[in-house]
């Protein structure tokens, strides 16, 4: 799997796969899911809140672990969405870092 990785100097995205997968069409479930690439990615929207989205194949369970992982760091999520089609899931994910001032 190939991983993008470009950095602003106020923002971040991590990238895994190509920005032209909404533009595949759909075909049965199996050959959309073999040409599919998911995405993460990870945008700082303010010096307090991250943007997180992914782009999965619906039979995957990765935006799950997500939301495991977040409330077991028990993060403070802002706000959060989800769009489902017939073969993949989007999640949308606002979470309010704390800074701490040392």
């Amino acid at each position: 799997m190939e991983i993008e990785r470009e950095v602003d100097h106020d923002e971040e995205e991590v990238t895994s796969g190509s920005d032209d997968e909404d533009d595949e069409e759909e075909g049965s479930s199996s050959s959309s899911s073999s040409s599919f690439i998911p995405s993460i990615r990870i945008k700082r929207m303010e010096d307090h809140l991250i943007l997180i989205s992914t782009v999965v194949v619906k039979d995957v369970a990765l935006t799950s672990d997500l939301f495991q992982l977040l409330e077991d760091e028990k993060l403070d999520i802002a706000s959060e969405s989800q769009y489902r089609t017939e073969t993949r899931v989007a999640h949308t994910v606002q979470v309010i870092i704390s800074i701490i001032d040392h």
